[in-house]
């Protein structure tokens, strides 16, 4: 669903997953690209789910929750969901629950054998950072916790 408000080329532009992209190529993601909307409470992604998209958050606020629901992180414009399942294609390892009403950009994994390679290889790269950025941060947290226990 195409919301008049939101201009998906101006969202991908400025958004981590158009990093080192030239406007001809963004203008190629789009294509690619659909909005979806989700209500307040309503679930992105369940942990365990199959599906394989990626969503891009436009607007709107978002909480990632562990199996023992327990609260992971909070996610708002710019952030990804559904990273490690778009690059691995393994079943979701969290829930993502909208606290606001959010809009936000979908990909399915499938169109990655549809994009020219250029465009395909910047997309991955730049989900792969996304993905490194958390590992990182969970390392630390990790770290922080073992640290603790010493």
């Amino acid at each position: 669903m195409q919301h008049p408000h939101t201009d998906i080329f101006s969202a991908l532009r400025g958004s981590i997953l158009a990093t080192g992209m030239s406007d001809d190529q963004v203008r190629e993601l789009e294509k690619y690209a659909t909005l979806q909307t989700f209500d307040p409470g309503q679930t992105l992604v369940a942990i365990k789910d199959p599906s394989l998209h990626l969503l891009l958050i436009v607007s709107g606020k978002c909480e990632v929750w562990a199996a023992g629901d327990d609260l992971l992180y909070s996610l708002s414009e710019n952030s990804l969901v559904g990273e490690v399942s778009f690059v691995d294609g393994e079943k979701r390892s969290a829930s993502v629950t909208a606290v606001t009403a959010c809009d936000a950009i979908r990909f399915e994994r499938k169109v990655l054998d549809q994009m020219s390679l250029a465009v395909s290889n910047h997309l991955l790269r730049n989900v792969c950072v996304v993905v490194c950025r958390k590992l990182r941060s969970t390392t630390k947290v990790v770290e922080f916790i073992v640290g603790l226990q010493d």
